[in-house]
């Protein structure tokens, strides 16, 4: 899925044709964690460009904040509280060669299509002067500056949209009824950010030819739950895990053949992994609580900088101790910690579904 600030109009008014394909394909390796799978070098070699324009599309992207940097490892940071809301169906079109000799206006127009929810059932109706720059005072979406042009654009985007011009009381109106038919039933792309990491790690590990498909998946799968349980720690966690596999005599010795065997014996690993990390989140534990205790008696004025900061410092505390409670009650009791205020579990840590919002009621 693609998250929808990608699709903006208010973000895509400073995007070149190129730096979209690159949300693009950062938008398919993309781990749940928000990690980004591939290095520098391999998305300059998958979007056929320069890897210095590479560097400048993630330069940008820490600038504008939906990016970071953390232990030299770049994730996505375009992420939204609720899912069904935040991400748009990722049609393969918009990787097609058709798509990117498009002009950056047309391209931008049917992603704004998208952002709206055209294709799924829902029209976009605008006044013409709505999508250019019809007066000094009033700025259009497309960031054009005549009606010859955005006619230009319009018949452009209908390679791609049925829509339609018509004129309502003295006003022109553009009327996107959907997709075409060719289009509109494209199965999206497939998220396979996990899966490049995965691999990636095998072949470190020189043992990509012992591990197979279903295999894989079934390491996901627990990679997926040990970072829900215990955020950060559990991907150090299922690393180390990986490394232990890798050295092992079963694996090495083609003992793991049988289907569902090597999960079976990377859940035996893990849960091995839990006991040598409990010491470790309970010091953690300590020190976050010590970390609370000290931020929320700050002397700070009130409605200051200094104040707003040290709110946040707050929230942060607090969320990292809720978390380490968590892990430790997963591992203590095989079962998340109750909070006393509330008697409820905790919510998992760190999820990041890729949920096509817009698909949801379909079918």
């Amino acid at each position: 899925m693609i998250h929808r600030d990608f699709c903006n109009p208010e973000f895509t008014k400073e995007y070149s044709v190129l730096r979209m394909q690159f949300h693009f394909l950062l938008s398919r390796y993309t781990c749940k964690d928000g990690r980004v799978s591939l290095s520098m070098k391999e998305m300059a070699e998958k979007l056929s460009c320069s890897l210095q324009s590479i560097y400048k599309f993630v330069r940008k992207g820490l600038r504008e904040g939906s990016l970071a940097m953390h232990n030299d490892r770049l994730y996505l940071l375009r992420r939204v509280d609720d899912y069904k809301r935040g991400y748009v169906k990722h049609f393969p079109f918009l990787e097609s060669e058709d798509f990117r000799k498009m002009s950056l206006h047309a391209q931008r127009f049917v992603l704004y299509t998208l952002w709206s929810g055209v294709h799924t059932g829902r029209p976009l109706k605008r006044a013409l002067s709505a999508l250019y720059h019809s007066t000094k005072q009033y700025e259009g979406t497309l960031n054009i500056y005549t009606k010859k042009e955005l006619l230009a654009v319009l018949d452009e985007a209908a390679a791609f949209l049925r829509l339609e011009i018509t004129t309502v009381r003295g006003i022109e109106k553009v009327t996107v009824h959907g997709l075409r038919n060719e289009y509109a039933h494209q199965p999206a792309l497939e998220n396979v950010g996990e899966q490049e990491w995965l691999d990636h790690e095998l072949v470190k590990l020189d043992c990509e030819d012992l591990v197979q498909k279903a295999a894989r998946e079934d390491l996901l799968k627990m990679k997926s739950e040990y970072i829900n349980k215990f955020a950060e720690v559990g991907r150090d966690m299922f690393v180390q895990a990986l490394q232990k596999l890798a050295n092992s005599y079963s694996l090495l010795h083609m003992e793991l053949t049988e289907e569902g065997a090597i999960g079976k014996y990377f859940r035996g690993i893990l849960e091995e992994m839990e006991g040598l990390y409990l010491p470790f989140l309970k010091k953690q534990l300590v020190g976050a609580k010590n970390a609370l205790t000290t931020t929320q008696f700050l002397p700070v004025k009130q409605n200051t900088v200094e104040a707003s900061k040290a709110d946040r410092w707050v929230s942060w505390f607090r969320e990292r101790v809720e978390q380490l409670q968590q892990a430790i009650g997963w591992i203590t009791n095989k079962k998340p910690t109750l909070l006393p205020s509330t008697g409820q579990a905790l919510p998992a840590i760190d999820e990041f579904p890729f949920y096509n919002w817009l698909e949801a009621d379909e079918e």
